[in-house]
């Protein structure tokens, strides 16, 4: 059976998410450039909060998320592109959603933000993923590389609160 043939072969040797074999291709032959497709490639390169960090027990925090596309093409004005932030667990459906409908042209980048709904700081600290394109509406160069993961820090309301925390 080819199409399995090919199937292993395309799990090991990915054109789109393997980047030194991506690199050696480009190298080796220059006239082969258009292997490489002509597709966005989202990736987030920043979050930030508001408030911002450390925030206080009980406060409501929106998040915002710098987007960048590093692909050759533009994902157009209109098309959807969600973020979405889950604590912890890339399998967990994202609590906390953005929309983006405003485009984005090939080597730009841009904030967008805030969620959809504001997270009710709890104290400790603790790991945000955020995931552009997370429904994967978008055709990309990756998925590979969407997730950024980053740290939540919230304060106790009442600092002697924490004596008290038994974790």
């Amino acid at each position: 059976d080819q199409m399995g043939a090919l199937g292993v072969f395309d799990d090991h040797f990915d054109l789109r998410s393997n980047a030194a074999l991506k690199g050696w291709v480009r190298d080796s032959f220059p006239h082969c450039a258009n292997l490489v497709p002509n597709l966005p490639d989202l990736v987030i390169t920043s979050v930030r909060t508001e408030p911002p960090q450390p925030v206080v027990e009980g406060q409501p925090v929106n998040f915002y998320a710098t987007i960048q596309n590093g692909g050759k093409a533009s994902v157009a004005a209109g098309k959807t592109v969600k973020v979405g932030f889950t604590f912890g667990n890339l399998a967990d459906q994202p609590q906390f959603i953005i929309t983006d409908t405003a485009g984005l042209e090939a080597g730009q980048q841009r904030e967008v933000g805030p969620t959809n709904v504001a997270w009710r700081a709890v104290p400790g600290s603790r790991e945000l993923l955020a995931t552009v394109d997370y429904d994967r509406r978008v055709s990309e160069l990756s998925e590979q590389n969407n997730v950024l993961a980053t740290q939540v820090d919230a304060k106790f309301l009442h600092p002697a609160a924490s004596l008290l925390d038994t974790e």
